[in-house]
């Protein structure tokens, strides 16, 4: 199987024209490969080789030069999210990815997806991060919550039960101060 993987593959991902279905396709074939495996898949040639042309075209960062190239690598992400457990060594490239405000939202968007098929046992601390940070995108802050149930734990649950209570407790603050300046009435919770 891990022959014919390679031979079957390899000259689809190293044609320029390959469509975004190929890679879609070969990434789930892949994620599904390494699923039957007991060990680490990402060192076996092929899929080496798709991991490798992933991690180019993401980059450091997920920085492009051309707003053009913002569809190709949400692309990519999606192709890596698929890929999953074979795409295990690029999780701090999508770290970086999702944590860089200087990215766009979709980009930001797809790096945090990109976590679905990645193991549990991956650090997703950055992702614990930007759900902490109230200052985040709220679409941004509720994507980061749902990678990061997928991974159930009780230091997930504390870190959840921590943000809502702090986020309630200013929330509260906020309506004081709004009440006490009139601006909202404090009998019928009206503006």
């Amino acid at each position: 199987m891990r022959l014919r993987l390679k031979k079957k593959t390899q000259p689809l991902l190293q044609t320029p024209q390959a469509s975004p279905g190929a890679f879609l396709g070969i990434s789930a074939l892949v994620h599904n490969f390494c699923a039957s495996l007991d060990g680490p898949c990402g060192q076996l040639p092929g899929v080496g080789s798709l991991v490798s042309i992933l991690g180019e075209a993401l980059g450091e960062n997920c920085t492009f030069r051309e707003p053009s190239e913002t569809d190709k690598l949400q692309l990519v992400l999606k192709v890596i999210g698929n890929a999953g457990l074979a795409a295990m060594a690029l999780t701090p490239t999508l770290s970086a990815c999702a944590s860089l405000r200087s990215n766009t939202p979709e980009i930001q968007l797809g790096a945090i997806q990109a976590f679905r098929r990645v193991p549990c046992s991956v650090d997703r601390s950055v992702l614990s991060h930007l759900y902490h940070s109230p200052e985040e995108d709220a679409e941004i802050r509720i994507n980061v919550y749902l990678a990061l149930m997928r991974c159930p734990s009780e230091e997930v649950f504390a870190q959840v039960r921590r943000t809502q209570a702090g986020e309630l407790s200013t929330q509260d603050e906020k309506t004081k101060v709004l009440r006490a300046e009139g601006t909202i009435s404090g009998n019928t919770g009206t503006w």
